[in-house]
């Protein structure tokens, strides 16, 4: 798919010509204050949706918080934006429904949803009329609960020039909707505020901006940003990351590295750190490849929770890391590093044509439970207890022996000359040590004939053996949503980089 057609097929897909961003009040202040549309950085690869521009807003078409993902964030502030124009200036955007097709499965409702266990656990089950109602209706009575047009750049804030107006909806009157009222009064920005959903959703004239105008007091700020040290420790992590590989530890090798360092924090106004991030930094780049992701939250949440006057050059520069490495969030950052130290960069000939793995899942009843994704390299018996094995497969061989004189077809299936050969058969795969996962799923797989519920019911697992290549990899990383570690190995071990990756994607995209 030619990338001219992509991008004309990425803009009018992801940005309706009016769309609606949501947020709280508390964030709609910082945008008027800041004079700009703050971003989210997708620091992690669930986030990532974009090949080279890494932050984003979320939108979406309807008015109502009752769909799509303000229902779920609960923010009583709707931002009206122009899309037409963001389009028309180059602003690209996606439709996704955050747990449902784009990042889990179309439709994700019910007990058994993505987001449902990501958030419980898998296990969860409502253990009551109550707590199982209280779950289903927390989904939304539409069928993509959490579906937004998300905005993708390379910048950390939109102009509020494409601001049309903002509605508010509010329980009571304060100091702070008065200021937030004289804010955008003086940037030229409409704002609505209203005491009733019904007002709100219409856009009516029954506002109350003349009530919180006329109430009395005024609001004062209350400037609360993390302490410097904080900024110290993440400048110097994205710095250790980037020059992990000049390996200068010593006082006289960093004399080598130190321009570079300084050229970079100039680069994004960041130079007034030069001398503690100077002090943490071999620290940093000695540890990068066990510890380049832990501040990825942190960093995602510059712009909102811990705003500050450095909050956009230090997400800039986290960019910068990450393009520096061919990829677009942490846990791919990581993952390169590693590679990289083992001497598997993306030079050497490690792509492979197909990756064993195995779907291992406690509960196999259909597509809309939860399974797990595990490379092929782990043992069967950390999985499957010896005994079980044989003691659970023998008897099956019994209750089918039994079960013949009425006609009922085995659930075993084998080819030794008697029951008595097979069981000899199991004893010797027993002794097998080092068997791995992947082989042992192929071997038990064809024993209960693919009859995995009977896997299931006999040793409360089952297991199914999977070869993932690149036509059916997209399938895959689909159906596992955010379970990301196992599969971000299955998708280097198939895709030279990200930019691969991203390729052989849109022309999976032309194609359907």
């Amino acid at each position: 798919m030619a990338e001219n057609t992509f991008h004309k097929l990425f803009l009018t897909e992801g940005i309706s010509d009016v769309t609606y961003h949501y947020c709280c009040l508390e964030a709609l202040y910082g945008m008027l204050s800041d004079g700009a549309i703050n971003l989210t950085m997708s620091t992690n690869r669930a986030d990532a949706l974009h090949r080279t521009k890494m932050f984003y807003l979320s939108t979406q078409r309807s008015k109502s918080l009752k769909f799509g993902y303000a229902r779920n964030s609960k923010n009583d502030c709707r931002v009206e934006l122009d899309g037409y124009r963001l389009k028309t200036d180059g602003y690209e955007g996606m439709p996704i429904d955050y747990w449902g097709g784009s990042m889990g499965k179309q439709s994700d409702i019910g007990l058994n949803a993505s987001r449902i266990s990501a958030q419980y656990g898998e296990f969860f089950k409502p253990d009551s009329e109550d707590k199982r109602r209280k779950v289903m209706d927390m989904q939304a009575p539409c069928t993509n609960f959490e579906f937004e047009d998300r905005i993708f750049s390379d910048k950390p804030s939109i102009p509020l020039k494409y601001i049309k107006r903002v509605d508010c909806l509010v329980n009571k009157v304060t100091t702070f909707e008065k200021a937030i009222l004289s804010l955008a009064s003086n940037l030229g920005v409409d704002i609505f505020f209203y005491d009733n959903e019904r007002d709100f959703i219409l856009q009516t004239e029954n506002t109350i901006n003349k009530e919180i105008l006329m109430s009395e007091g005024e609001f004062e700020e209350e400037k609360k940003e993390p302490g410097k040290l904080s900024f110290i420790h993440m400048i110097s992590n994205l710095l250790g990351s980037l020059f992990c590989f000049e390996r200068f530890y010593t006082e006289e090798d960093m004399e080598i590295i130190k321009p570079k360092v300084m050229a970079i924090l100039k680069k994004f106004e960041l130079e007034e750190f030069y001398e503690p991030v100077i002090k943490e930094l071999p620290n940093e780049m000695s540890n990068a490849y066990y510890d380049c992701t832990k501040y990825d939250d942190m960093i995602r949440k510059l712009n909102t929770k811990f705003k500050s006057k450095y909050s956009n050059n230090i997400m800039l520069l986290a960019q910068y890391v990450l393009r520096s490495y061919g990829v677009n969030s942490f846990d791919a950052l990581q993952s390169r590093i590693q590679r990289k130290w083992r001497g598997e960069d993306k030079n050497s000939n490690i792509v492979q044509d197909s990756v064993k793995c195995v779907i291992y899942s406690y509960n196999w009843g259909g597509d809309n439970n939860p399974l797990y994704l595990e490379l092929g390299d782990r043992n069967f018996w950390e999985w499957f207890d010896k005994y079980d094995f044989y003691n659970e497969i023998s008897r099956q061989l019994d209750d089918d022996e039994w079960n013949k004189q009425y006609g009922e077809t085995p659930i075993i299936t084998h080819k030794s000359k008697s029951n008595e050969s097979f069981k000899k058969y199991l004893q010797h795969i027993m002794r097998n040590d080092k068997l791995s996962l992947y082989d042992g799923s192929v071997i038990l797989s064809k024993i209960y004939n693919n009859n995995w519920e009977k896997m299931l019911d006999a040793f409360g697992r089952a297991v199914k053996p999977v070869e993932i290549t690149k036509e059916n990899f997209f399938d895959y990383e689909s159906k596992l949503g955010k379970r990301g570690n196992d599969m971000f190995k299955v998708e280097e071990k198939l895709f030279r980089d990200s930019k691969e990756y991203w390729d052989y994607k849109k022309q999976k995209v032309s194609q359907s």
